[in-house]
C-alpha cells in the first residue's frame, strides 16, 4: 500500500540499507539513488492536533533541538531544514501514522500545499501518502492536485499479493472456479465483479477488497491481508458456493469499530434493531435478516449503502427468486420502520435502481464523496500538469468540461402559462400522519420543451433535429434515439472491460469504466423506457438528462471519456501485438533504426496511458516510422543477398579448376579431412543465406 511504497522509498534512500536489499527491481531503483546523500524527514500525521505541530517534532526529531525551535509556517521550516542538510537532498516523507489514536479529519490541504512549494530552488523533495480519511478532499484540499504529482497505487497489484501468497490455489481448483464464476453470475445478477478478480481473491467475496479501506478509516489497525489470511482457513471445509462474506468481516472488526466515536450513534441504531426488529421477526428468518443488518453497516462505512439487489450480491443470494427477493425488501423496509429517527437514510435511486438504504454516520455525507471514487489507494509526489488536474476533476464530477456547440443556459426551471409547451413531471410522496390515515405531498417540476429537444441534440450528436412540440420533430428525435440506443447497446463496454486481460486493467479503466456505465447506462435506461411506450418522450429525456446532472458539459466529458474507452479496448490487441514485435525484432545495429524503435515500445510499456488519445496517436506515428525503417533495412538486405552476385559467384567458384583439385586432394587418406570440413560448412552457410 501507500505506507509500504513510502517506506521502502525512504529506506532506498539510506545508503546503508540501499546495499542490503536483495530484490533485483528494488535494488536496480535504489542504484539510480546511489552517488547523492539524502536526509528522510518522516512526518507522522495523526499523532497532534495540527500538522504544524507533526512536522516541528518530525524536524527536531532528525536535526536536533527543542520543537519550539522548529515554530514557524511550513516554508520557514522547509527552509530552514534544508540548510542543516548542507549537501545532502531534503527528502520529506508525509504518512498518516497507523498508531494514530483516531481517524484524522482535517483540512490539512493548504500546509501540504505550501511544503510543496517551499522545495522550488531548493534541493528538496516532498512526498505524501492520503489515506481516504482526509477532509475535504473536494475543497481546501483540491490545492494538492495542482501543486503534487498524482500517483495511484492500484488494488489490483494487492489482490495479486493475495493470489500469490496467501489465497493460493491448486492448477485443478483455478479450472474449477470458471464453472463457480459462471454459476454466481447466473443467479446472481447483481455480481458485477469481473472473472479475473473473483478467481484472485476466491474464497472472499471481491467486495471485501472493495470495502478494506472504509473499515480501516474506524479501525487504523485493520489489514486486509492478514484477515483474509485467516478468514480463508476457516472457509476451507466449506462448499463451493460458500464465500467468505460481509458479516465474518463485521463480525471481526465490530470491537474494534465499537471503540470509534464517531460510530456510536450508528451502533446504537444497530442495536436497537436487532433487538426491536429482527429478534421479532420469524426464527427462519432472523439469521438472513441479521446478515442483511450486518452487511448493510460495512456498506455505510464510506457512505454508500446498498439497494435490495446489491445486498442479494453481497451476500449471494439469487434475486430471480420473486419470494426471496421480496422477503429482503421487506426486511429492509422492517428496518426502516423500526430505525430510531435520523438513524437511517432511505434515497430513491433516479436509475431505477430502487430504494437505497444506509446506517447514518456522522460525518457521512463528508465520507459519501468517496462513492464516486474507486476506493483505490493513493500516493502523490511531485507535480501535476494543468491538464491532468482538470482530467481528475472531470471524472470525480467535481467540474463540467466544455461544450463545442452548447450555448450557456438558464438551469432554472420555468413555469409556462401554455400547458401544451410545458412538461410537467410529478412526483408523489407517501407519509403516514398522527391519525395513521395517508397525506400526499405533491411537488412538480417544469421543463422547457425547447430544452428537452437539446439534450436529444446532444445526446444522438444530430444537431438538425428539429423541436419536440413538432410532430414531424417528435419523429426525427424517436429515430434518432433509437440509433443511439442500438449503438450504445452494441459497444457492449462492460463485457469488453472484463474481457480485457490483467495487463490493461488499472484504476483509471475502471473509472472511466464504471463513470460511462453509470451515466450512459441510466440514460439509455431511461430512453429505452419512453420508446417502448413505459413513459413519455419527455420523461424519458428529462431522466437522461439527469443522468448527466443536467449538465452538458458533463455529458461531453463521458462521451469524450467513453470515446478514449472503446478505442483503447479496440486498440489494445494491437498494441499489444506491437509491443512483441518491437521485443523481438532482432537488433540492426543501425543507430536511425534503433532510436525508432524507443519511443514506440516506451508508449507501449505503459499499457494504461493509452488511454489518451494523444499517447495512441503518437503510437501509430512512431511505430509506422520504426516499422518502414525496419522493413526497408531487410528489405535491402535480402535484395543484397539473392541478387548482388554472391550466389553467382558461388557457382563459379565450386565449377572452376582449383576446386575441382582441392575436392580431389580431399578424398587422400594422408591429408587431414578437417579443411573439407570446413569448407561444407562454409558452403552450407552461404547457400543458406
Amino acid at each position: 500500500g501507500k505506507s509500504h511504497t513510502l517506506a521502502v522509498f525512504g529506506a532506498m534512500c539510506s545508503e546503508k540499507l540501499a546495499e542490503s536489499v536483495a530484490d533485483a527491481h528494488v535494488a536496480s531503483s535504489a542504484r539510480r539513488l546511489a552517488g547523492r546523500r539524502y536526509r528522510v524527514v518522516r512526518v507522522e500525521r495523526g499523532m497532534r492536533e495540527m500538522l504544524a505541530e507533526e512536522m516541528e517534532a518530525a524536524f527536531a526529531r532528525e536535526f536536533g533541538g527543542s520543537e519550539a525551535e522548529w515554530k514557524g509556517n511550513p516554508r520557514e521550516m522547509m527552509a530552514a531544514a534544508a540548510a542543516r542538510a548542507d549537501d545532502a537532498t531534503l527528502v520529506v516523507l508525509v504518512d498518516t501514522a497507523s498508531t494514530r489514536p483516531s481517524r484524522v479529519s482535517r483540512d490539512d490541504g493548504p500546509l501540504l500545499g505550501e511544503m510543496a512549494e517551499a522545495t522550488r530552488g531548493t534541493s528538496a523533495f516532498v512526498a505524501l501518502a492520503l489515506d481516504d480519511d482526509i477532509a475535504g478532499a473536494d475543497g481546501a484540499n483540491v490545492v494538492l492536485s495542482g501543486t503534487y504529482r498524482i500517483d495511484y497505487l492500484d488494488t489490483e497489484h494487492l489482490y495479486h499479493v493475495a493470489d500469490q501468497h496467501v489465497l493460493c490455489k491448486k492448477p485443478q481448483a483455478r479450472a474449477a472456479l470458471n464453472e463457480i464464476y459462471a454459476s454466481l453470475r447466473a443467479t446472481v445478477s447483481g455480481f458485477n465483479w469481473s472473472e479475473s478478480r473473483f478467481a484472485l481473491l476466491y474464497p472472499v467475496h471481491p467486495l471485501i477488497g472493495d470495502v478494506s479501506a472504509a473499515v480501516r478509516l474506524y479501525v487504523p489497525h485493520f489489514s486486509f491481508l492478514p484477515f483474509v489470511s485467516q478468514a480463508a482457513c476457516h472457509a476451507v471445509s466449506r462448499p463451493a458456493l460458500s464465500l467468505v462474506l460481509l458479516d465474518e468481516l463485521f463480525d471481526g472488526v465490530e470491537s474494534d469499530l465499537r471503540k470509534s466515536g464517531e460510530l456510536r450513534d450508528a451502533f446504537s441504531s444497530y442495536d436497537h434493531l436487532l433487538t426491536e426488529s429482527v429478534e421479532r421477526l420469524p426464527v427462519m428468518q432472523r439469521y438472513q435478516a441479521r446478515l442483511l443488518l450486518k452487511s448493510l453497516f460495512i456498506l455505510s462505512l464510506d457512505g454508500r449503502g446498498a439497494t435490495a439487489r446489491e445486498l442479494c450480491a453481497a451476500l449471494l443470494l439469487p434475486d430471480d427468486d420473486a419470494q426471496a427477493a421480496g422477503q429482503i425488501n421487506e426486511t429492509l423496509e422492517a428496518f426502516t420502520g423500526a430505525a430510531l429517527p435520523g438513524s437511517m437514510h432511505v434515497s430513491v435511486r433516479a436509475d431505477g435502481g430502487g430504494a437505497h438504504y444506509r446506517f447514518q454516520l456522522d460525518g457521512s455525507e463528508t465520507s459519501a464523496v468517496m462513492r464516486e471514487g474507486d476506493g483505490s489507494t493513493r500516493m502523490t509526489a511531485g507535480s501535476v500538469s494543468a491538464s491532468d488536474l482538470v482530467h481528475v476533476l472531470e471524472i470525480e464530477g467535481l467540474i463540467d468540461a466544455p461544450v463545442a456547440d452548447a450555448e450557456p443556459r438558464a438551469r432554472e426551471a420555468k413555469v409556462a402559462d401554455d400547458a401544451a409547451r410545458t412538461n410537467v413531471v410529478e412526483e408523489q410522496a407517501t407519509a403516514p400522519t398522527p391519525e395513521g390515515a395517508t397525506a400526499t405531498v405533491e411537488e412538480s417540476v417544469h421543463y422547457d420543451p425547447e430544452e428537452l429537444t437539446e439534450w436529444a441534440r446532444y445526446l444522438t450528436e444530430h444537431t438538425s433535429l428539429r423541436s419536440i412540440t413538432d410532430l414531424d420533430g417528435r419523429e426525427d428525435i424517436c429515430e434518432a434515439l433509437s440509433e443511439w440506443l442500438h449503438e450504445w447497446r452494441e459497444l457492449e463496454i462492460d463485457r469488453k472491460i472484463e474481457a480485457l486481460p490483467d495487463g490493461a486493467l488499472n484504476t483509471r479503466v475502471w473509472d472511466l469504466g464504471r463513470l460511462v456505465s453509470r451515466r450512459f447506462g441510466a440514460a439509455s435506461e431511461a430512453i429505452e423506457a419512453a420508446l417502448a411506450g413505459k413513459s413519455s418522450l419527455e420523461e424519458g429525456l428529462v431522466l437522461a438528462s439527469e443522468a448527466f446532472d443536467r449538465s452538458p458539459g458533463k455529458l461531453a466529458s463521458a462521451a469524450r471519456h467513453l470515446a478514449d474507452l472503446r478505442d483503447y479496448i479496440n486498440d489494445f490487441g494491437p498494441s499489444a501485438r506491437v509491443r512483441v514485435y518491437l521485443a523481438t525484432a532482432e537488433p540492426t545495429g543501425i543507430e536511425r533504426i534503433e532510436t525508432a524503435r524507443r519511443e514506440p515500445l516506451q508508449l507501449t510499456a505503459d499499457p494504461g496511458g493509452l488511454l489518451e488519445r494523444e499517447r495512441r496517436e503518437r503510437l501509430r506515428v512512431s511505430w509506422h516510422e520504426f516499422h518502414t525503417l525496419y522493413v526497408e533495412h531487410y528489405a535491402a538486405l535480402h535484395d543484397k543477398t539473392m541478387t548482388g552476385g554472391e550466389q553467382e559467384a558461388l557457382q563459379t567458384l565450386t565449377g572452376g579448376e582449383r576446386w575441382r583439385e582441392f575436392e580431389a586432394l580431399a578424398r587422400l587418406p594422408v591429408l587431414s579431412a578437417q579443411p573439407w570440413r570446413r569448407a561444407e560448412e562454409l558452403l552450407g552457410r552461404a547457400r543458406g543465406a
